[in-house]
């Protein structure tokens, strides 16, 4: 995703698992995400990729919040057009 507000910040740890990253390295991702153009299709992309790691539209994804969003599929208007940092 060439929009991606994660592009630029290398600095941060986008692809690993939620458990390596601290509680303040998850709150400045999240900031980054919560201003991000493509927020919707990071977090639409995640689900659907079933993505089991990395920290993707603004939270930490595991085999729990995979499980859980999952949901997205169903949602009308979902598309999977993105690629970003995680």
């Amino acid at each position: 995703m060439r929009h991606g507000a994660c592009l630029p910040r290398t600095d941060l740890p986008w692809t690993a698992d939620g458990h390596r990253t601290t509680s303040i390295e998850r709150l400045e991702m999240a900031a980054v995400c919560a201003g991000c153009p493509v927020l919707a299709r990071c977090s639409d992309f995640a689900a659907l990729a079933r993505m089991t790691g990395g920290f993707w539209a603004g939270a930490a994804r595991d085999e729990a919040s995979t499980t859980t969003l999952t949901a997205r599929l169903q949602l009308p208007g979902s598309t999977g057009d993105v690629g970003g940092a995680a």
